[in-house]
């Protein structure tokens, strides 16, 4: 089978094509710019005994061109594209929002009119990963049926983004999935979000300032999402019919303090004074907070493991065997 991912260059881009090609799949990339970076972090995923099953076809491009996407489709020919080019700006200048905004939902829209110029015979089916957070502030239970109006320009983009494909959808010019994802860990993700800031503090022997991590959160390792989205992509391309959007299965939620003292164990030689718990300052209560309703994924048996130790250990190890990857960096970001 034929795919093309676009975003391939980044954290999950690298993930989905690293397994694709692993298990056999021709795979073609698309993104912003060339990433030797990108590509060594690549090579690093795939593991002792895998081999060395080589690097996708990388093309360089925007990807807000319909006529530019219709002719790499048509060049191509792939029974599936992973849009995973993302803007994850979260907090950004009031002056940037409708930019984030329009960076997550213009290049879908290019790509769903693209495939909708195609004959039909010739269409792929489209698989996108969403976000829980396109929930907002939506009282529970959060099913796929309902989107919520989210504060932050990355949330309402990726709301536009999903709306758009499953009118697209019914309307019958294309067939595709979104994958509402929670939060994503995992090898390779850059130090800026909790879990790859503290596991290079660890192996700095730095202290790490942290909130008092009462903080309860819902987590799944990034190698697992890869699993589920080429899951999905297989299952259309097969014909079956799916939802146009499903909430990915999750670990149990866990506060972040707990998950503090797990890296820690992880880490040979780590401090747990290193953990500087309360050092940020008070932070507001959190309200309950509804989870995602993975009822539906789990009946299509795409619950998989969800195993949060598993995936905590197999991502402190890729940390300590990658040093280039976080040295480079500069250490945690703050």
């Amino acid at each position: 089978m034929r795919i093309l991912v676009t975003g391939v260059n980044g954290f999950l881009g690298a993930h989905v094509a690293a397994q694709a090609l692993a298990s056999g799949l021709k795979v073609w990339g698309l993104d912003l710019r060339q990433d030797a970076r990108a590509a060594r972090l690549r090579a690093s995923l795939q593991g002792p005994g895998v081999g060395t099953p080589g690097e996708p076809i990388l093309r360089v491009s925007d990807m807000d061109s319909p006529s530019a996407l219709q002719a790499l489709l048509q060049e191509f020919q792939p029974a599936a594209v992973l849009h995973l080019a993302a803007d994850l700006r979260r907090r950004v200048e009031p002056a940037l929002e409708a930019q984030v905004f329009e960076n997550n939902l213009r290049p879908a829209l290019a790509l769903f009119d693209a495939v909708a110029r195609l004959p039909q015979a010739q269409r792929p089916v489209v698989v996108m990963p969403g976000s829980q957070m396109e929930y907002g502030d939506l009282p529970g239970p959060w099913t796929e049926d309902r989107s919520g109006s989210p504060s932050d320009p990355y949330a309402r983009g990726k709301v536009a983004a999903t709306l758009a494909l499953q009118q697209r959808q019914a309307a019958g010019e294309l067939r595709g999935c979104v994958l509402r994802l929670p939060l994503v860990f995992g090898p390779g993700q850059a130090p800026v979000m909790f879990i790859p800031q503290l596991l290079v503090a660890l192996l700095q022997d730095q202290d790490f300032p942290m909130s008092a991590g009462t903080q309860r959160r819902r987590f799944v390792e990034v190698g697992e999402v890869a699993s589920l989205l080429l899951e999905l992509a297989r299952r259309l391309v097969a014909g079956e019919a799916l939802p146009p959007v499903l909430n990915c299965p999750a670990s149990e939620p866990l506060s972040i303090g707990e998950v503090a003292d797990r890296l820690v164990a992880l880490v040979p030689g780590a401090r747990a004074s290193a953990l500087k718990r309360g050092a940020l300052g008070p932070i507001p209560p959190e309200p309950p907070q509804p989870w995602p309703d993975t009822t539906l994924a789990q009946q299509l048996g795409l619950g998989g493991t969800q195993d949060l130790d598993r995936g905590l250990a197999l991502t402190a190890r890729w940390y300590r065997e990658n040093p280039w990857f976080w040295e480079a960096a500069g250490g945690p970001a703050r």
